[in-house]
C-alpha cells in the first residue's frame, strides 16, 4: 500500500515533512477553494518556486489538483505545470476538461464524489479507455467528513474496488486512523491519500500522523 499526501497549504516545510516522514507521494493544489482545509488555492504562478524546489529534492510521484471547475483549467497552466515536473493531475470526474483526456503528457488520476451515482458502477471497467491510472473514492458526502470509519464505507469503497481494475485511493475524509489500515488493505485498496481532517495543518501533527500511518503500512 502506497502512503500518499494531500498538503493543506502549498508552503515548502509541509512539503519537506511530508517527504521526510515517508510519503511516496505528495499532492498540492491551486485554483480550489478547499473544503477540508479551509484554505483557497491561487493560481500556479503563486506556487512556482515551491513547487520547483521541491521537484528538485522529491523524486517521487509529485501530483496536482488543478482546479475545482473545468472552465478554471486552462492549457497555459497545465503546460507550465508538466514543464515544472508534476507527475500526475487529480480531479474530480466532472472537473476533467476534454483537453486533458486527449493529453498524455501527465498520468491520469480522478476521483469519485459524493454525487457519483452507484448504479454507473459497473460502467468504471471504461476507464480504461481514457488511460485512467488511479482512482479516488472521495464519496463521502461533506457533512460526514470527520467522523469515524464504518462498515458502511468499508462495503461502499469494496463495491467500488470490485468494479474496477484500476488501483484505488482512499482519502482521509473520514477520521482514518492507523489501525483502519489493515481494514483497508483486506478489502483491497491500493493507496492512503492523507489530508487535512487527520494530519491537521501544522508541520508537527502532519509529521506525527504521516509517522504513524507509515509504521502501520509497514506491517502489513
Amino acid at each position: 500500500m502506497a502512503l500518499l499526501v494531500s498538503l493543506p497549504q502549498n508552503k515548502l516545510h509541509l512539503a519537506k515533512a511530508a517527504v521526510e516522514e515517508g510519503a511516496d507521494g505528495i499532492k498540492f493544489h491551486i485554483n480550489v477553494a478547499h473544503y477540508a482545509s479551509g484554505n483557497n488555492f491561487n493560481h500556479f504562478e503563486d506556487y512556482v518556486e515551491i513547487f520547483t524546489e521541491v521537484r528538485n529534492t522529491f523524486d517521487g510521484p509529485m501530483g496536482i489538483v488543478i482546479g475545482d471547475d473545468a472552465d478554471k483549467i486552462s492549457q497555459s497552466e497545465v503546460k507550465k505545470i508538466i514543464e515544472c515536473g508534476f507527475d500526475y493531475f487529480s480531479l474530480y470526474l466532472h472537473h476533467v476538461p476534454s483537453f486533458l483526456v486527449r493529453d498524455d503528457r501527465l498520468t491520469k488520476t480522478v476521483a469519485l464524489s459524493s454525487q457519483f451515482h452507484f448504479a454507473l458502477r459497473s460502467q468504471l471497467k471504461h476507464f480504461k479507455l481514457f488511460d485512467v491510472k488511479g482512482l479516488e473514492l472521495s464519496v463521502i458526502s461533506p457533512q460526514h467528513y470527520g467522523k469515524i470509519l464504518t462498515l458502511e464505507d468499508l462495503f461502499v469503497y469494496q463495491s467500488l474496488i470490485e468494479a474496477t481494475d484500476i488501483p484505488t485511493i482512499v482519502p482521509s475524509q473520514k477520521s482514518l486512523s492507523p489501525m483502519d489500515i489493515s481494514l483497508l488493505d483486506q478489502i483491497g485498496v491500493k493507496a492512503v491519500m492523507l489530508g487535512a481532517v487527520v494530519t491537521g495543518t501544522d508541520e508537527a501533527s502532519i509529521r506525527r500522523t504521516i509517522y504513524k500511518f507509515k509504521n502501520a503500512i509497514d506491517q502489513l
